[in-house]
């Protein structure tokens, strides 16, 4: 095995991301490529230099056909209802050809995510404040039980960030608690499904991807038509209201940031196989 340079996770993703579109043509979903992928289709026509991450979205009916439908023999479909280890609630779509050792159990290839798009209550307060509570306590507690490589995230406040610090140090200490903590995992998952499941996409004003994300709220607007882009060598879909929910989440997202903060998300080393 030999560590991976960027440019080639670049390839592997956008491999991964090739079968992906035949899967979804094959079984009639549709996707859009999302966040820094986006960025990168609409300024970039393909990767931001310095970024090592693929998004895609779709909305939960396409979500939930291609989670039923998806096989392939090159790529591996990770989702927390049916991998213990798995501790994302969104899906994950990796190859065979690379390895990464993220810890806790959980390994993976060179991988795309696939985030599942909801409808919203509205734009200011998508949920009760009763629900919104629940819902960062189940999205806190899924995180804190991977017990692998740990990396504060920004947006971790202090409180989550202890909880997450003390249920790893617990399970170290106890292994036996990992088949509590996957019984309590599978119970949490079905609420925190239920919950953002609530609103169906196509009859709200506003969607987002509250299972992941309470601050990301679009239009539903934005998505009703898909339009083509190329990245590098192949055309991927975008939603149409894409200069909205660019500028609305990133800013003048047409301007590259200063060249101290072209960073990538990285927080694994890659192998190849």
């Amino acid at each position: 095995m030999h560590e991976m340079t960027l440019e080639e996770i670049h390839t592997a993703e956008l491999d991964v991301l090739k079968i992906v579109d035949s899967v979804c043509r094959k079984i009639g979903v549709n996707y859009w490529v999302m966040f820094g992928t986006l960025i990168g289709a609409v300024r970039e026509h393909g990767f931001i230099p310095w970024d090592d991450d693929l998004d895609i979205a779709m909305k939960r009916e396409d979500y939930d056909k291609f989670i039923k439908s998806f096989n392939h023999n090159e790529l591996h479909l990770s989702h927390v209802s049916t991998d213990n280890n798995y501790y994302y609630y969104i899906a994950r779509v990796s190859d065979t050809k690379s390895f990464i050792d993220f810890g806790g159990g959980y390994t993976s290839g060179i991988f795309i995510d696939i985030y599942p798009m909801d409808g919203l209550e509205g734009a200011e307060w998508p949920y009760t404040k009763r629900k919104k509570l629940i819902r960062n306590l189940l999205h806190t507690f899924f995180f804190s039980f991977h017990v692998g490589k740990y990396k504060r995230k920004s947006s971790d406040t202090m409180t989550r960030h202890i909880i997450k610090k003390t249920i790893r140090a617990i399970v170290k200490i106890l292994p036996f608690t990992m088949s509590i903590i996957n019984v309590w995992r599978k119970l949490g998952y079905k609420l925190l499904d239920k919950i953002v499941r609530k609103y169906d996409f196509d009859k709200s004003e506003y969607v987002g991807i509250p299972g992941w994300e309470l601050e990301v709220c679009y239009r539903r607007s934005c998505f009703d038509e898909t339009v083509y882009m190329k990245f590098e060598d192949f055309k991927v879909p975008v939603p149409n209201g894409y200069d909205e929910i660019l500028r609305q989440t990133y800013g003048d997202y047409m301007q590259r940031p200063p060249e101290n903060e072209r960073k990538p998300h990285k927080v694994y080393t890659a192998y190849k196989l």
